[in-house]
C-alpha cells in the first residue's frame, strides 16, 4: 500500500520564484517492454526538470523486473518479483530520494487537489508543501540546490505511517544540516511539532 511522506520546502533569498518556475518541465518518458516510450507530458512541477533522468536510464525502463525462485529450507518455496539494478525507479530513489515523481492533477486527473501547495509567500521567501511516495525528496533538493547558490533551502519531512522525521538545510549550494529521527528521539517531536503541528499522542 502506498504511504505518503509530508514535505515542507522553504526557499529564501534573491528571487525564489525563479526556482519554482524552473521546476516546470517534462516528466520522464521511459521505454516500455514493447519498445514504445511513454507519451511526453508537461507538468507544472516535476523533479525531472532540475534533476533529469539520463537518456540511458530512460531506455532501460522505469522498473525492470525478474522472477526469483527460492527453494531453501529456511525460506519456503516462493515466486518473487524484484527490481533489477539500474532501473529508472532505482535511479530516482538514488537521485531524487523517492521512486515516484510528484503526483499532480495535470498528470493524474483523478487527483482533485494539487499535492504541491503554497503555504507561505512573502518578500524573498516562499514555502510550499508537497507529498511524495514513501520517502522524502532529500536527494533531489540537494542536487537541485547546487544550481542556485544564491538561495537557501530548508526541506522538512514527516513520514506519518512509518513515523520518521527529518530536515535538510542547504546554503551556497551545499548541505549545512541533515537530520533524521524516529519517534524514540526527542528531536522527532521537536521537528514534527514545529514544522507539521504534530504533537505527542
Amino acid at each position: 500500500m502506498l504511504e505518503w511522506c509530508e514535505n515542507k520546502l522553504t526557499i529564501s533569498g534573491q528571487n525564489p520564484f525563479q526556482f519554482l518556475k524552473d521546476c516546470s518541465g517534462t516528466i520522464p518518458c521511459y521505454k516500455n517492454q514493447d519498445g514504445s516510450y511513454d507519451e511526453p507530458r508537461m507538468s507544472k512541477f516535476t523533479f525531472n526538470a532540475l534533476v533529469p533522468v539520463p537518456k540511458e536510464v530512460l531506455e532501460r525502463g522505469y522498473a525492470m523486473f525478474r522472477r526469483r525462485i527460492s527453494l531453501s529450507l529456511e525460506d519456503p518455496l516462493y515466486d518473487k518479483t524484484e527490481v533489477i539494478e539500474g532501473s529508472g525507479k532505482e535511479w530516482q530513489l538514488s537521485n531524487w530520494g523517492t521512486g515516484r515523481d510528484v503526483d499532480t492533477p495535470d498528470l493524474h486527473p483523478e487527483i482533485e487537489e494539487w499535492s504541491v501547495q503554497f503555504e507561505n509567500i512573502k518578500e524573498g521567501e516562499i514555502s510550499i508543501s508537497l507529498h511524495t511516495a514513501w520517502s522524502p525528496p532529500a536527494a533531489w533538493i540537494i542536487n537541485a540546490a547546487k544550481r542556485y547558490p544564491q538561495l537557501k533551502f530548508k526541506l522538512a519531512y514527516f513520514g506519518v505511517e512509518e513515523f520518521f522525521v527529518g530536515r535538510v538545510i542547504i546554503e551556497n549550494g551545499g548541505v549545512v544540516e541533515q537530520l533524521d529521527f524516529d519517534e524514540d528521539n526527542d528531536d522527532f517531536w521537536n521537528i514534527a511539532g514545529a514544522e507539521f503541528n504534530y504533537g505527542r499522542y
